[in-house]
């Protein structure tokens, strides 16, 4: 007989599932943060906005080595895992999975569409949702295939960008000029954005919803399905192996980490000094130049998770898994606290320092936010079973009452 659904209790979790999330929630804020406090291609471009010297360059290096594109990409790995898991489980139960992953996915998509018009643009809840919806299918695949179709996936967009590389010789000067102008704008198109960041709630709005609508569109279309679709993927295979559920053998994750780590690592180091001896020109860095950091952050993850499930099973760092546990279970709420937090601070509405800051000044800023997160998490769940907004999307996807208090 089929069962109604029902959230998954906390003593039925994953612990390394959660410590990985904590550990991803707080290390995208290392690379958000400049998004939050300093123009568009800041991001992308370290000497587009401000000095590229001293701690500054130091401050954007490690960053690039060490957390661009990798946190986000644990979360995309987990978040295959977590569908695997949530429809297996309800699958045991005698629930049909489907119609309970639709809601789930569905709202998801929701609240992405509300943080990212009404919040901050770089949103990644609407994109991810949609290809949860996509992907869902996939979950039961051999596990060789998943990971054949997820690394396929994932390369699209790699194949992609070089393509666009290749033809820069043939195209038009008002073609190229156009594209180079997104790596290198004009200081005067910089500073309309700090002042529209730095206004009111109202005069960001334009910005952020055209920003918004064209990650939900042309970037899901181009970038973001296939490099998190893929990476989707292969954590739902990596779930399937039994790598969360402790089923590998130390060895075998001391294997694994070290030639993931090995792997990526020198990719990416590779891709920065390419960068640096060509200058960071738009011709050489803004496409072919971005692409070893494409493949090595993938790597980079993959070699993290396994690391941390290694921490897991040796039982080592206890309260350090404590800390990242708790933060994990409240991902969500964290992961949109923080653009709360980000958005009071730097945009007009609360302290108006968009553009004020150097790279290196945004560090402190990091620590306290994630200090705040470590702590609040820890009061919340002393009291709570659930974060707020964890126990809001369990109630909308059950559509069921859900106690809260523990």
């Amino acid at each position: 007989m089929e069962t109604k659904p029902a959230p998954t209790m906390g003593t039925h979790r994953l612990e390394s599932m959660d410590v990985i999330r904590g550990l991803a929630l707080l290390g995208i804020l290392v690379m958000n943060i400049q998004s939050f406090a300093l123009p568009l291609a800041a991001y992308s471009n370290p000497q587009a906005w401000g000095s590229f010297s001293g701690l500054n360059e130091w401050v954007w290096t490690l960053g690039h080595i060490l957390v661009d594109a990798k946190f986000m990409s644990m979360f995309a790995l987990l978040f295959g895992a977590g569908i695997a898991l949530f429809c297996e489980r309800l699958e045991a139960r005698g629930v049909r999975a489907f119609p309970v992953h639709i809601r789930r996915m569905g709202w998801l998509a929701l609240f992405g569409l509300v943080h990212a018009h009404l919040i901050w643009w770089g949103d990644v809840l609407f994109p991810y949702a949609i290809c949860g919806l996509l992907l869902y299918r996939a979950r039961t695949l051999p596990i060789r295939s998943l990971w054949v179709l997820g690394i396929s996936l994932f390369s699209v967009a790699f194949v992609f960008i070089l393509l666009i590389q290749l033809s820069v010789p043939y195209m038009g000067e008002d073609e190229w000029m156009d594209l180079a102008r997104d790596w290198q704008p004009a200081m005067a198109i910089m500073q309309a954005e700090i002042d529209d960041m730095r206004g009111t709630w109202q005069q960001q709005f334009a910005f952020r919803t055209s920003m918004a609508t064209m990650m939900e569109t042309y970037g899901l279309l181009v970038l973001i399905f296939w490099q998190a679709g893929g990476l989707m993927l292969a954590g739902m295979a990596l779930y399937r192996e039994g790598l969360f559920s402790g089923q590998l053998t130390n060895r075998q994750l001391t294997q694994r980490t070290t030639v993931f780590l090995l792997g990526g690592f020198s990719l990416v180091i590779t891709g920065l000094v390419y960068n640096h001896v060509h200058g960071w020109t738009a011709e050489s860095s803004m496409l072919g130049g971005s692409q070893f950091n494409y493949l090595g952050s993938a790597l980079v993850a993959l070699g993290y998770v396994h690391l941390m499930v290694l921490l897991v099973q040796l039982d080592r760092v206890r309260r350090l898994r404590r800390g990242l546990s708790r933060i994990g279970r409240m991902a969500f709420t964290n992961y949109i606290a923080q653009s709360l937090i980000c958005t009071s601070i730097f945009y007009g509405f609360g302290l108006s320092l968009f553009g004020q800051l150097t790279r290196w000044q945004l560090v402190p800023i990091v620590v306290l936010v994630w200090l705040l997160q470590w702590f609040g998490s820890k009061w919340w769940l002393a009291r709570y079973r659930y974060g707020p907004l964890e126990w809001m999307w369990r109630r909308l996807t059950y559509w069921q009452p859900l106690a809260n208090r523990s």
